[in-house]
């Protein structure tokens, strides 16, 4: 399992992650104004990659504001190899989704292999329960959820927020994620 490394894209849009909702104070009764911020309104993507080896982060992401195609996808594959996040004998499990097999990318297989030494598994239709990267998707909303953007000054809050929640997020999460997968039995 440890070389195991789980990619997939995610959709951020501002206006459903953050809760908004304003509650009236115990103490006073008043309720504040509810925080509006023109970031809200932007939609942004994140291409993740999580692993449970200890020899590089457990979570490598990209946020963009650009829709996630196959070139796009492709070359942060590529960054992540730069990086040594993927390394040869890796195996990179994907579902089967345009950008990651097909179009500009129905050669990706056989280069991550040929080139790389990196295996790619391509997970059945419909089984987003059998990767541990869409438990990292659901952690990150719920955090995103629950956070104060009073807090964080400057354009561009949800990146920023969205940075800082993934990487805080530990291996032993991403272990119980893979875990929850049924990537490996509990011991």
């Amino acid at each position: 399992p440890r070389r195991l490394k789980y990619g997939d894209e995610k959709s951020l849009k501002g206006k459903s992650i953050f809760n908004r909702k304003a509650r009236r104070d115990v103490r006073t009764g008043i309720i504040p104004a509810t925080m509006t911020d023109p970031d809200l309104r932007n939609t942004y993507s994140i291409i993740g990659i999580c692993g449970i080896s200890r020899r590089s982060a457990p979570v490598r992401f990209r946020i963009t504001d650009a829709t996630v195609d196959a070139e796009l996808f492709a070359m942060e594959i590529e960054a992540s190899i730069s990086s040594k996040f993927l390394r040869a004998g890796d195996v990179l499990v994907l579902d089967n989704a345009a950008n990651h097999s097909g179009k500009e990318n129905n050669v990706l297989e056989d280069w991550l292999w040929e080139y790389h030494r990196i295996f790619a598994l391509f997970l059945p239709a419909r089984t987003p329960e059998w990767n541990p990267i869409e438990l990292v998707w659901n952690c990150l909303e719920a955090r995103l959820t629950n956070y104060d953007l009073q807090y964080v000054h400057g354009s561009n809050r949800v990146v920023k927020v969205t940075a800082k929640i993934l990487s805080k997020i530990s291996h032993s999460e991403v272990e119980s994620f893979y875990r929850k997968s049924g990537v490996f039995e509990h011991h």
